[in-house]
């Protein structure tokens, strides 16, 4: 899954995906609610996601998510290079 509201990059990100994963399925997400339906709806084992979201931030969706669905990975993505963003991320 792919959780981002930059809607090109999404596509962007999504297409490198399948053209080195071809069999891959990629779910998308442009925030937190859209991220909850698609892994109540499918089985989910990582997720990309954009440290800046509307509403919830990535940091706390991680937490969210992590919390009810500990199996999953999840890689945080920014453009952002900030130390505080890579601490609070490693600890997410």
């Amino acid at each position: 899954m792919t959780v981002e509201d930059n809607l090109p990059f999404r596509e962007m990100f999504k297409g490198h995906l399948l053209s080195e994963f071809p069999s891959m399925e990629v779910i998308e997400a442009a925030n937190g609610e859209e991220a909850f339906k698609g892994l109540a709806s499918y089985p989910i084992d990582l997720v990309f996601m954009d440290i800046r979201l509307p509403g919830e931030s990535g940091l706390k969706l991680t937490r969210k998510i992590k919390a009810n669905y500990k199996d999953v990975t999840i890689a945080i993505l920014t453009s952002y290079d900030l130390a505080e963003y890579r601490e609070a991320a490693a600890r997410c």
